[in-house]
This record gives C-alpha cells, structure tokens and sequence, in this order.
C-alpha cells in the first residue's frame, strides 16, 4: 500500500482530512490519499497519477461521475478503460 499526500485548498476548514482508498482494477493496486472534504473523485485520481478520463470509477458497484463531491472517508474502485483501434 502506498500512501500519498495530497494538498488541495481548505474548502471546509473545520474539518479534518478524509481518507480515500482506491482499488485499481484490473493490476488490483491499492492506493490511499488523505484528501480535504469537498474534493473530486477527479482529484483523488489526480492525486494517485492517474488520468481521469482513462478511468471508470465505482462506489459500492456504483459508477460515479468524476465531478462528484467526496465529504466522508470512503473506498472507491477505478477500472481502466481500454479501446483499441
């Protein structure tokens, strides 16, 4: 397991860092970056270097936009998307 830090601006100062987990599928990496409340999934993906776009990113089977608002500790799964030409 990896542990990264990542700083984003303070949106709620009150409140502590969350811890995010990320499962990367289908290498089965694990990644944990403690992030501010009010962060992307976007930017927990940037944070463990990874590009957004190449990634579909699940909560509990759920897929779930990369624009979407973290404000708790939670544990995610991103799956790499492939195409070919």
């Amino acid at each position: 397991t990896l542990y990264l830090h990542y700083s984003l601006p303070i949106l709620y100062p009150y409140r502590s860092s969350m811890k995010v987990s990320l499962t990367i599928l289908p290498e089965k990496i694990v990644r944990q970056v403690n992030i501010q409340p009010g962060c992307t999934v976007e930017d927990v993906l940037r944070a463990c270097a990874f590009l957004p776009d190449s990634y579909i990113v699940l909560r509990e089977s759920t897929p779930v936009p990369i624009d979407d608002v973290l404000d708790a500790d939670v544990e995610l799964t991103a799956v790499r998307v492939a195409s070919g030409g």
